[in-house]
């Protein structure tokens, strides 16, 4: 949720890391609809290496990109 009424743009992604220790970064989605909204994307993982952990990031962007990142929370894979 957008909950700053301010020029940035909330932004959301996923991040992966394989069996081998690389971290991939997934594409961000962006919530361009203004303070107070929220969306939803439905989205999925697949990696043929294996994902052994997972997670999110949150951030703020301005026109000129990446501004703030506000969290980030991860998770084991508990079937790796």
């Amino acid at each position: 949720m957008d909950t700053a009424s301010d020029a940035r743009v909330a932004g959301v992604r996923f991040y992966s890391m394989d069996r081998s220790g690389t971290t991939h970064y997934h594409m961000w989605r962006f919530n361009k609809n203004g303070a107070g909204t929220s969306q939803s994307w439905n989205t999925s993982l697949n990696d043929t290496r294996g994902i052994i952990l997972a997670g999110v990031e949150a951030a703020a962007f301005n026109d000129a990109g990446y501004q703030t990142l506000c969290g980030s929370a991860s998770v084991r894979n508990p079937y790796k």
